[in-house]
């Protein structure tokens, strides 16, 4: 009966002249006995700390048994290299499946949205073209992604962490996918589509009306004040990003959370948002009114109680000092249509405030203006619940990012708004409530 060590040489054998090393092992064979003893040591130092030297007398190498065990000093071997010698080849460098290349595909053409244009030259030679049908897309029509290249690859990598190299991703970008002209159609926040919806929401500097040609000095403590809190929505029926301001007007001087939910339900009953939106992200300034225990606890009830046909998905606040927005922008230029006004014509009331602005917005319409698509609406009093409900919780000053869960009813946090869920923390928050002293109170 054979020893162990013949039955394990045996299979050695076996596997050697079986397996992927046996062309390997041949060469180096071939090498080693075709060179002096001087030679011999260097190249079986490759294998001689793996092999025992009567194995290799079978396997064919002419070689002695003093070169044999010189070669044992040298350091390495073919079979310890072997993890770095046989790496699975990188995604990079290889030519990708259709199998891997058709979620990409998908992926890429579904944060994109399409054009008019078409394509007839520099095809992607790396992409096969049939896969274009298997998706449902034409090969020579042109989409615009609305985010850059290298958040494009950071939610690829998310959703799909081992499918394919950063290299390969930029390899095999698809020849009909061009870059947004506009910032805004490339930032992080952009992201709308036919299911969410993005709102800036901004209060303007109270108007001033009732002012005269020749205006006395009195005449300026006298003027009546005009509250404007607008929303701009960002939405994508299919046709690309798309604006849309609302604008609320009110003899109301009351800039705090109760009536900003106030303008919230008057807002979202329009008929605009009865379409089948699911979600809304909501911005904002870091101002008190909006930031506040009062709107948490807004969002998270009106997400509980199923009050609208969407879910406030996050909200988010602006730094301190960031600059102008485009809606401080709008403001500017409704302070001027009123100025400019003024001069000729005496705005007495609200309704006759609306009416210039409406005639302004028809008579200075342009395509490419950032408020081309107006609606104005007029709230006259303030409605007061008889109670006041908030999240007591801590550092909400803090954060500038809320999320809601919305199957668990709960409210997560983030120093920014992050891609990521799991920069997210849940707040430990308690629902509280007390009188509202408004309520029925006639000094109010």
């Amino acid at each position: 009966m054979k020893d162990n060590k013949s039955i394990l040489q045996q299979l050695f054998m076996e596997v050697l002249f079986n397996g992927p090393f046996f062309n390997i092992l041949s060469n180096i064979k071939s090498i080693i006995n075709s060179v002096n003893d001087k030679y011999k040591v260097h190249f079986l130092s490759l294998i001689a700390n793996q092999i025992d030297f009567d194995f290799l007398i079978k396997l064919g190498f002419n070689i002695s048994s003093n070169s044999y065990y010189n070669a044992r000093f040298y350091e390495g071997s073919l079979i310890n290299n072997f993890d770095n010698l046989f790496n699975p080849i990188s995604n990079s460098v290889v030519k990708l499946s259709n199998d891997v290349l058709r979620p990409y595909l998908l992926y890429l053409f579904e944060h994109s949205k399409s054009t008019q244009e078409v394509v007839k030259v520099n095809f992607n030679k790396r992409l096969d073209l049939s896969l274009y049908n298997e998706i449902g897309i034409s090969y020579e029509d042109v989409f615009i992604y609305q985010l850059s290249k290298i958040n494009l690859w950071r939610g690829f990598k998310e959703l799909f962490p081992n499918l394919m190299s950063k290299r390969s991703f930029y390899r095999y970008f698809p020849h009909n996918l061009r870059p947004a002209i506009k910032e805004t159609d490339k930032c992080d926040v952009c992201l709308v589509s036919d299911k969410l919806l993005i709102i800036l929401a901004d209060f303007k500097e109270n108007f001033q009306i009732g002012g005269s040609l020749e205006e006395k000095s009195q005449d300026y403590y006298n003027k009546l004040l005009i509250l404007l809190l607008s929303f701009r929505v960002y939405y994508n029926k299919g046709f690309g990003i798309q604006f849309k301001i609302f604008n609320i007007f009110s003899y109301v001087i009351a800039k705090d959370s109760q009536y900003i939910q106030q303008c919230m339900n008057v807002l979202f009953k329009l008929k605009f948002f009865e379409d089948s939106f699911d979600n809304i992200e909501f911005w904002s300034d870091c101002a008190g009114h909006f930031r506040s225990k009062y709107m948490l606890n807004y969002y998270k009830n009106r997400n509980k109680y199923n009050t609208f046909s969407f879910k406030f998905s996050l909200v988010n606040f602006y730094t301190e000092k960031h600059g102008k927005s485009v809606l401080d922008g709008y403001f500017g230029v409704l302070s001027r249509w009123l100025t400019d006004s003024e001069r000729s014509t005496q705005i007495t009331n609200i309704y006759m405030l609306v009416a210039l602005f409406i005639n302004k917005h028809r008579y200075n319409y342009n395509p490419n203006s950032l408020f081309k698509d107006v609606e104005h609406i007029i709230i006259n009093y303030q409605i007061h619940n008889p109670f006041i409900y908030w999240e007591e919780m801590k550092d909400i000053q803090t954060y500038l990012s809320y999320g809601f869960n919305c199957l668990e009813n709960k409210i997560y946090k983030c120093a920014f708004r992050s891609f990521n869920q799991s920069h997210y923390t849940q707040i430990n928050s308690i629902t509280k409530w007390k009188e509202n002293p408004a309520y029925n109170n006639k000094d109010y």
